[in-house]
């Protein structure tokens, strides 16, 4: 419903006609939650990818969740660390998730890729190297399984005795199992001499068949691929052979290693810094997207973050070129800001920001200005949520609401319908004043858009916030509940006044009093924002003394308990105002009280 509503105003008519040509517009005045709702309208409106730049992968996680709760299929290309030294074994994860996105963008089973700008300017296998080593399979195809081995090795697959990660194979007289790095599951292929006889999921702890499946999808599994450990070890000898001078010399000595262990027959880990005498052409994710909406969300941000991380590339790789492991020519990795920009300026670009800001590396087409608001998320009380609904729909308003799972969303529309709200759950509702469409999912946050008379409310995601509650529930386990927990005479640790002794309630004053050292602290009913704890109790003798001399040597630091007295971890922080020798009787008359 949102989106009907978006389109038909003249904002979102500007934005959507400045990305009909190269180059790039500046909107300002969306908060992020707004941003996540317009991208994936002008997505389904026009019918081309999306990739949106963020400062970092936080931000592009938030997107790509917000993307999918929206109706579309989105994944997050994550940045990585090229493996340059000499290593025996490094865990490849993130690059799976890359070669994944790939695949999936080779497949058109995208709408939307998040990308951080660090990993958007890093060098990645190029589209026709990635189309070259893909292989798709079917039940009744004729191959021969030794061509299928040779392709797995030239795609980058490592071969086990047993499957048990991405990036592998094996094979078991007619069986070949394989496991794709876009892959949830292995597949298991068992041949009829070169013909597929059937196709499989299994499970990797039981390597048990799990169900039939119709086709599977092969990517490569490395970014930077040589094919056999022969054919590998010939091109970096012939690139050796074709430098001169000094350059051959380094050549060779940052081919040592490496030349060694394919003569051995085995494959080096760090293969990542020959990507340039590999792909003389590089290829970023650009490289595989045609056509797409380019979007760099908070310039600024990407600016500042961009800058930070050349920073320190520039320091490892001038590390790596003085130590030897790395020479002029295989510090070909990245590209740089410079390069972000010249490629906005080729793709239809939209520059994001929340508040108007220079942008003088970009020429910019236009200036678009929409302005809308964050909403705060429902908690799930239903009187809030009227509190939050009842203006937007006095004004005409028509509200979306994200409401969780879709039986929470159920329940949510019989309860707004018993109290009289024009309610619906169909995503195809045509939009009206005073609507409220009830949709299950979740949203970062809200937004309202006063231009287009609509606002969308979402709900907590309760699994975060109740970790969230739990972990903050844990750390103060040991707080005071109750002033009945403890009586006048007894020891407590303020969370900033330090040890000090309850003195009840003294006077008419209904309020407790507690004196630190030679403060008194009269503690309002309400409860202070730092909560109290009681010291627990401690042994006699040399723990005693051990515990004065650390309250009386460090008046302002905590201090913890001995752990094989049973003590726990309490806090014993002196006032500042205070000073070493009001610490001192405190201290004694703990130990002598415990």
């Amino acid at each position: 419903m949102y989106e009907s509503l978006l389109k038909h105003t003249a904002e979102y008519q500007k934005i959507s006609a400045s990305l009909a040509t190269p180059g790039p517009a500046a909107l300002f005045g969306l908060p992020p939650a707004g941003r996540a709702l317009l991208y994936a309208a002008l997505q389904k409106d026009l019918g081309r990818v999306l990739c949106i730049v963020t400062p970092g992968e936080a931000e592009a996680t938030h997107f790509a969740d917000d993307l999918k709760a929206l109706g579309l299929t989105a994944a997050v290309f994550p940045p990585r660390d090229f493996m340059l030294r000499p290593v025996e074994g490094a865990g490849r994860e993130y690059e799976y998730r890359r070669l994944s996105v790939l695949g999936a963008l080779a497949g058109g089973r995208l709408n939307a890729v998040c990308v951080p700008a660090e990993a958007l300017l890093q060098y990645t296998v190029p589209r026709a190297e990635f189309q070259k080593n893909t292989l798709t399979l079917k039940p009744g195809m004729v191959y021969n399984r030794e061509a299928l081995v040779e392709r797995l090795f030239s795609a980058g697959y490592v071969r086990r005795s047993q499957v048990d990660g991405p990036g592998q194979f094996s094979v078991r007289g007619d069986i070949v199992d394989i496991y794709a790095p876009d892959m949830h599951q292995p597949a298991r292929i068992e041949y009829w001499d070169d013909e597929i006889d059937s196709l499989a999921s299994f499970d990797l702890l039981t390597q048990r068949r799990d169900g039939s499946l119709e086709k599977i999808y092969l990517s490569p599994a490395r970014e930077v691929l040589f094919g056999s450990t022969a054919d590998t070890a010939e091109a970096l000898r012939a690139a050796q052979k074709k430098a001169r001078g000094k350059h051959r010399t380094a050549l060779e000595k940052a081919m040592e290693a490496d030349l060694s262990q394919l003569d051995s027959g085995l494959m080096p880990e760090a293969m990542d810094k020959y990507y340039g005498l590999r792909y003389p052409a590089p290829a970023t994710l650009l490289d595989h997207l045609d056509s797409p909406l380019f979007v760099l969300d908070e310039v600024g941000g990407i600016r500042d973050a961009q800058k930070a991380t050349e920073f320190r590339r520039g320091e490892e790789l001038t590390g790596l070129l003085e130590e030897g492991v790395l020479c002029p020519g295989l510090d070909v990795l990245y590209q740089t800001m410079d390069d972000l920009v010249f490629a906005a300026q080729k793709q239809s670009t939209l520059l994001c920001e929340n508040f108007l800001r220079g942008m003088n590396e970009f020429q910019l087409k236009d200036l678009i200005n929409a302005e809308a608001f964050a909403a705060p998320n429902w908690g799930g009380d239903l009187a809030s949520l009227r509190e939050d609904l009842d203006p937007l729909i006095a004004q005409g308003y028509a509200v979306t609401l994200f409401a969780g799972t879709p039986k929470g969303a159920a329940a949510l529309t019989r309860d707004l319908a018993d109290k009289g709200y024009s309610v619906s759950m169909s995503r195809d509702v045509r939009p009206a004043k005073g609507l409220v469409q009830v949709l299950p999912g979740h949203l970062t946050a809200g937004c309202t858009f006063p231009f287009a008379q609509m606002a969308v409310i979402s709900s907590r995601r309760h699994g975060l916030d109740e970790a969230a509650e739990a972990k903050k529930r844990k750390k103060n386990k040991n707080a005071l509940s109750s002033l009945s927990d403890i009586k006048p005479g007894d020891y407590v640790v303020h969370q900033s006044h330090g040890i000090g002794m309850y003195a009840g309630h003294q006077g008419l004053s209904e309020n407790p009093v507690f004196r630190f050292g030679c403060a008194v602290c009269a503690r309002h009913p309400a409860g202070p924002a730092e909560p109290l704890h009681r010291p627990r109790r401690r042994g006699k003798g040399q723990a005693g003394q051990a515990r004065r001399h650390r309250v009386a040597a460090h008046p302002r630091q905590s201090q913890k308990g001995h752990r094989g007295d049973g003590a726990g971890a309490d806090r014993a922080v002196c006032p500042a105002a205070a000073g070493p020798r009001l610490c001192l009787p405190a201290g004694r008359r703990l130990a002598k009280r415990f």
